[in-house]
């Protein structure tokens, strides 16, 4: 058309997305679209409906055999009323109200659930429903909220774990949270990415322009991201390389899981795991925080673009655990009761830390251990070689994303959480 949108372009070279579809266009407008304006005709699957007529055939079949041969031996009965009565037997079998009855029933089952606010979109499906025994749910968004609660930054020297509010984080520990995300700033201090990225981003209380300029809420300290290495489920960490533009120098800045960051440590304190998996066990979300000063920028700017990811995000220097609560959903507990109350097997599916589903789990009723430190977790028995492996480098983990070879029965086992104890699962 005339009109025309000037898109600005991004500064590390990432993918610009534009809109194309909002409303019903979307893949979940069109879910609702299907529920509010259905026009499937209600009936049921018809391999049941043929496999109920085929047993039913089956007992017509017996009878009129039986009726044929006891008919054959009187030899004064008429062989035509025989034959009528024996073929009466089959095609009475299958009553003319049969398709009516079963579409009545698929009806009535679809407005009960109805009443209790549950849309079907595929009425066909509720007979299947009776041989439901088990209901799997996320964690995060499902049975627990997708607002995060900031409680702090952990302090490690501590002899006991305790936690800085975020109004009373080093200048360290508030760069690291203000300089390594992934957010877009799309207005007055409304952002768009991750909601934890988000929470802890104004839990500082920083700001960020159009041009991923983060400042602190004085504007005391001021950083620009030059180059984001985003998220990756597989390495469970990102980084970014930022300026700081008061002292003119690179930083890298990094977070993730703290299994993961751990080897990225060249001064992991000694009570490390001790206060993450306190934490965890708390249902805690868990994020260590590293750093690395690279130079001044006039004379590092050319090594920093040479740099891969895995020579960013070595050698770092840990300054805290970032702590965050998700409070479970107010529904959450109530609707896992009816659901182990009608002999339904609930089942949560996360990939947050194991110390973290555990608590959820426990205070779901899901686990029905006492203590969720105490709970066996099937996992590969090779795991702890593998994450040691996480210090050879980040292209040997891209090359075993890529290769992943399928595993035998014998190479599971149930560990314990602290990992104290192991059970093989054969």
């Amino acid at each position: 058309g005339k009109s025309g949108i000037k898109l600005r372009s991004s500064r590390d070279k990432g993918c610009l997305a534009y809109v194309l579809r909002t409303g019903f266009g979307t893949s979940q407008g069109k879910l609702v679209r299907t529920i509010l304006f259905s026009t499937e005709r209600v009936s049921v699957n018809n391999g049941e409906s043929l496999l109920f007529i085929a047993m039913l055939l089956v007992f017509a079949l017996i009878a009129s055999a039986y009726v044929l041969k006891k008919g054959l031996e009187d030899e004064s009965r008429s062989r035509y009323k025989l034959m009528l009565n024996c073929i009466m037997i089959i095609t009475s079998v299958v009553p003319p109200e049969l398709p009516m009855e079963l579409s009545l029933a698929v009806n009535t089952s679809l407005l009960a659930l109805f009443r209790h606010s549950v849309f079907c979109t595929e009425p066909f499906r509720v007979p299947l429903a009776g041989a439901v025994d088990i209901c799997c749910f996320d964690k995060t968004g499902t049975l627990t909220s997708d607002r995060f609660n900031v409680m702090g930054v952990s302090d490690v020297e501590a002899s006991e774990p305790t936690i800085n509010k975020p109004s009373n984080l080093t200048y360290l520990q508030s760069a690291v949270i203000g300089g390594c995300h992934s957010l877009v700033a799309v207005g007055n201090r409304e952002y768009l990415g991750d909601p934890m990225e988000i929470a802890a981003f104004k839990a500082i209380r920083w700001s960020m322009n159009k041009n991923q300029v983060c400042q602190s809420k004085g504007k005391d300290m001021s950083l620009r991201v030059e180059t984001r290495f985003p998220f990756s489920s597989a390495l469970q960490r990102m980084a970014t390389i930022v300026v700081a533009e008061r002292s003119n120098e690179f930083w890298v800045l990094a977070k993730g899981s703290p299994e993961r960051m751990g080897p990225r440590f060249s001064d992991k304190p000694k009570n490390y795991e001790d206060t993450h998996m306190h934490f965890s066990s708390q249902g805690c979300r868990v994020l260590a925080l590293g750093f690395r000063n690279l130079g001044s920028v006039p004379s590092m700017r050319a090594m920093v673009k040479k740099m891969t990811r895995d020579e960013v995000e070595k050698d770092l220097q840990f300054c805290g655990f970032l702590i965050l609560h998700c409070p479970l959903k107010p529904y959450s507990l109530e609707t896992c009761q009816h659901l182990t109350g009608s002999n339904l097997k609930t089942i949560m599916i996360t990939g947050d830390h194991v110390l973290t589903a555990c608590h959820v789990a426990h205070e779901l009723g899901i686990s029905t251990q006492q203590y969720p430190s105490h709970s066996l977790i099937l996992t590969v028995d090779k795991a702890s070689k593998n994450e040691n492996d996480d210090e050879k480098g980040g292209a040997e983990e891209k090359k075993e994303e890529k290769q992943q070879q399928p595993l035998s029965v014998s190479s599971f086992a149930w560990v314990s959480v602290k990992k104290d104890s192991k059970i093989p699962f054969d």
